[in-house]
């Protein structure tokens, strides 16, 4: 039955033509009877588009142009786990990752997505599966990236190092990158909030760091540890004061973090020097009271 919905499926949906599920294609009036797709119960509906294979699900995607058998095929769709789209060889960068992005707004559900990525800029061109979330993140393909963190597509807290240049987790690189929704799908993952690379720096440092108040406040919600020194000694605290970002500055504070060695990198040469002296003065003053 299902082989032959695939090839009969796709062009019954324009009204005049209705398949059903032994093949045949009768001429009706779409006054007389909906769309057959409506007709079909869920299960049913479901069943079939599961074991559609890749061609046919996007032709019958393009087919239903009815609103009633739209809103029925993309509720068929919406966390389906098709066979097709999960067993696709390759999703490539060759056509902007387009079957991932088909799944995403269809709310396919994925599991264990393959990538070929290439990229002539890099030697090897054809990107290794270890740095395929490093470098979507970097290629600002961030619903890609998200896709993967929830297919659960790679080892949520693998260390990523590219020749020596760079140490990192994805968890610590979606920070650098001010990505939120990548962050919060990592620690719903289960992503080690306080896992370090080999400079003792952790996802708060980074967040603190650039400023990233978002990935910040995720990051403190799961529990990272306030205080946490890199292999210098300095806290996401005084990264944040250096840099002078003053939210980054007011959450830690809030949250509870040391001020103790704050003098060690307050300045006049610091970004927002003044507002983030009050910041610290005031916490100093409501602590004496």
């Amino acid at each position: 039955m299902l082989s032959k919905a695939n090839n009969t499926l796709a062009s019954s949906m324009d009204g005049s033509c209705v398949f059903n599920p032994v093949g045949d294609c009768e001429m009706v009036s779409s006054k007389r009877r909906p769309p057959y797709w409506c007709q079909l119960d869920d299960v049913t509906r479901r069943t079939i588009a599961e074991y559609l294979d890749v061609l046919t699900i996007g032709s019958t995607d393009s087919a239903m142009a009815r609103k009633e058998e739209r809103k029925e095929w993309e509720k068929a769709l919406h966390g389906l786990h098709s066979v097709a789209l999960n067993e696709w060889p390759h999703y490539s960068n060759d056509n902007n990752f387009a079957g991932i992005r088909f799944c995403m707004r269809r709310g396919v559900a994925l599991k264990g997505i393959r990538l070929t990525i290439k990229d002539k800029e890099y030697s090897p061109e054809v990107v290794d599966a270890d740095l395929h979330y490093w470098w979507l993140c970097n290629n600002n393909h961030f619903e890609v990236a998200l896709a993967l963190i929830q297919s659960r597509s790679f080892a949520i807290d693998a260390r990523i190092s590219f020749k020596g240049f760079f140490d990192t987790t994805p968890l610590i690189y979606s920070c650098y990158r001010g990505n939120v929704d990548c962050v919060n799908a990592l620690l719903d993952q289960g992503a080690d909030v306080n896992k370090s690379n080999k400079s003792g720096w952790t996802a708060l440092h980074i967040a603190s760091q650039e400023g990233e108040l978002p990935c910040l406040q995720g990051l403190l919600r799961a529990g990272a540890t306030v205080d946490r020194q890199t292999d210098k000694g300095w806290t996401a605290l005084m990264y944040a004061v250096k840099e002078g970002h003053e939210s980054c500055v007011r959450a830690l504070l809030a949250a509870g973090a040391a001020r103790g060695d704050i003098a060690k990198v307050l300045c006049s040469r610091c970004r927002n020097h003044r507002a983030i002296l009050t910041l610290i003065e005031e916490g100093d003053t409501k602590s004496k009271q």
